[in-house]
């Protein structure tokens, strides 16, 4: 089947086909095989409603995803930075109450506001033997344990003992 060629002597196929850099019109790839692909995908001018619309869900979902992570992120590191506080809040109180002494430590409880968190902690003493048969050896444990209104019910809890 022989192709007419256009007033100026090319294959009309070849006019209007452009040339990819690094090929000549009379290449094999522009010419031969790849001609039928060439003419389906370098040649189109445009999209179809259908792949607009399939790129629109694609890039909403990943926008979507991107948003619940960094949401996601923001909250446990809100999360991270108000059981910091905490656990100083709970170590500072334990230090004061090691500070007074053996014979004078005693439960206590307080808040302490830092930021707009609120945050109250509770100092529980419990005396107790290292020797049930020996009276001496008595010493006390303490326990702070900071609660705040986002902690979900779970404290920051620090033990220790002081003895005499």
């Amino acid at each position: 089947m022989a192709v007419n060629p256009t007033p100026t002597g090319k294959n009309p196929a070849l006019v209007r086909m452009p040339v990819l850099p690094g090929l000549s019109r009379n290449s094999p790839v522009i010419c031969g095989i790849h001609s039928a692909w060439q003419r389906r995908f370098v040649l189109r001018r445009g999209v179809s409603l259908v792949e607009v619309m399939v790129s629109i869900v694609i890039l909403a979902v990943v926008v979507l995803g991107a948003a619940a992570f960094f949401s996601t992120s923001r909250k446990t590191i809100e999360r991270a930075a108000e059981q910091r506080t905490a656990t100083q809040i709970a170590s500072d109180r334990l230090e004061q109450a090691r500070a007074t002494g053996y014979a004078t430590v005693d439960d206590d409880s307080g808040t302490v506001d830092v930021g707009d968190t609120s945050y109250s902690w509770t100092l529980t003493v419990t005396t107790a033997l290292a020797d049930s048969t020996d009276a001496e050896s008595a010493y006390k444990q303490l326990e702070v344990a900071v609660n705040w209104a986002t902690s979900g019910g779970d404290p920051v809890v620090i033990r220790s003992a002081i003895a005499p």
